[in-house]
Parts: structure tokens; C-alpha cells; sequence
């Protein structure tokens, strides 16, 4: 995963930073045409597929180094676009977190998140997905990269 090799701390070698670019301009170069990301092409058989919530937030999270980037400006809007149809506990947990990054209101989100939590107090029956949606309710943020490692 993209993130686990943008961990602040681990050595910089050429190599290390040859594949972190790859990496970050797979994902631009992936984004979908209306911005945002999908599961895979942005184009499968002559059609344009649309942005999902989840990889959105994914790949904006991976790539929150370049905040300036068009393909992320545009990813931010398009995140901020979706409603709350079709949305999982995960993706709304990992939308706050992303939303979070780039300094973006995320009240709408978090309203949804909450509007899921069922009566035993989870979100899920997934404990990963309880515990990264009680992260993304905290306020705290360890996704959160420093904005002095830059890897483009």
C-alpha cells in the first residue's frame, strides 16, 4: 500500500523514492475523467466509469502530499460530492479521515456515519471498521502525513 511506504521515518533511498513516484503518478493517471477514483480503469470498453466514495478517499489519503495537484484538487470535490446513498461505515470513516487532511469541512459525513452506528453502539461487524470509524469520530488523525515529506 501506497501509505505504508510514506510512513515519516523510513530511509529515503533512491529506489524507495523512484517507486513512491511511480506509484503517486499510477494513481493520477488512473483518476477517473469526472475526478476521483474507482476499483480499477477509469475507461473500461470505451466507457467512463464513475468515481466510488471509498477509493476516492483512498487515494486522496495516499496522496496527500500533493494537495496542489489538479487531479487532487478535483478528487476533494468530488468526494465532497457524493451523498449518503451507498455508503459503507468504512467509506464514510476513511472520507472523514481524507477530509480531515486537505482541511475540509466533514460534518455531512460524519452525520452519516453516525446515522449508520446500530443499537449495541458498533458500526459494524467488521472491529476493523469499528475501531477506524471511532478514529475517524475522535478528531485525532494518524493519517495525517507531516507536510515536510515530500516524496514528488
Amino acid at each position: 500500500h501506497l501509505m505504508a511506504l510514506k510512513i515519516p521515518g523510513l530511509p529515503r533511498a533512491d529506489l524507495y523514492i523512484k517507486v513512491v513516484q511511480f506509484a503517486n503518478q499510477f494513481l493520477l493517471e488512473n483518476a477517473c475523467v469526472q475526478g476521483g477514483w474507482n476499483h480499477g480503469n477509469h475507461i473500461s470498453l470505451g466507457a467512463e466509469l464513475p468515481p466510488y466514495r471509498l477509493t476516492t478517499a483512498e487515494a486522496l489519503l495516499a496522496l496527500q502530499e500533493i494537495p496542489d495537484n489538479p487531479k487532487v484538487v478535483k478528487a476533494i470535490e468530488v468526494l465532497q460530492s457524493f451523498e449518503d446513498e451507498d455508503s459503507s461505515p468504512l467509506s464514510l470513516a476513511l472520507s472523514c479521515l481524507a477530509l480531515d487532511v486537505y482541511g475540509k469541512p466533514r460534518e455531512k459525513e460524519l452525520s452519516y456515519l453516525l446515522a449508520r452506528q446500530k443499537d449495541d453502539g458498533s458500526f459494524s461487524v467488521n472491529n476493523m471498521v469499528n475501531g477506524l470509524v471511532l478514529v475517524a469520530l475522535s478528531g485525532e488523525n494518524p493519517l495525517k502525513m507531516s507536510s515536510s515529506h515530500e516524496t514528488t
